[in-house]
């Protein structure tokens, strides 16, 4: 089974299609997932990056722990944490977003290395740190 997250299994099969884009050659992975859908458990985590960050991609209770800060857009980190992810963070200890496992992978920052399973105010002084810097 290839989990290679940057380049997708295709490069270790330079003629492999991915067509459903789950980062698995079409065929090579059998895991039990969708091979029509990049995200088995619609969790907004793809199966391919699932396996790689060893959560498991049939159950939207398991999540991978990226643990980046990233949280904005909502539903869809952009790949910069900014002051737009700190008001997310902020959002979600205040109880005006619920998280989902998409935000609990990017945004359960505390403790560093060993997440805790909760978004609260530890975490947001994390993101507050990487916007801002050290004090």
């Amino acid at each position: 089974v290839c989990v290679t997250l940057v380049t997708g299994c295709t490069a270790s099969y330079p003629t492999g299609v991915d067509t459903d884009g789950d980062n698995f050659v079409d065929g090579e992975s059998d895991l039990g997932t969708d091979p029509t859908l990049a995200d088995s458990d619609a969790d907004q985590l793809p199966d391919g990056l699932e396996v790689s960050l060893g959560s498991d991609p049939l159950s939207n209770m398991s999540w991978p722990n990226i643990a980046d800060g990233d949280l904005a857009p909502l539903g869809n980190p952009d790949g910069a944490v900014n002051a737009a992810d700190l008001l997310i963070a902020m959002r979600i200890v205040l109880g005006d977003i619920t998280p989902l496992p998409l935000q609990f992978a990017h945004g359960d920052l505390y403790p560093p290395g060993a997440p805790d399973g909760v978004i609260d105010l530890s975490d947001v002084l994390l993101i507050q740190q990487q916007v801002l810097g050290p004090p």
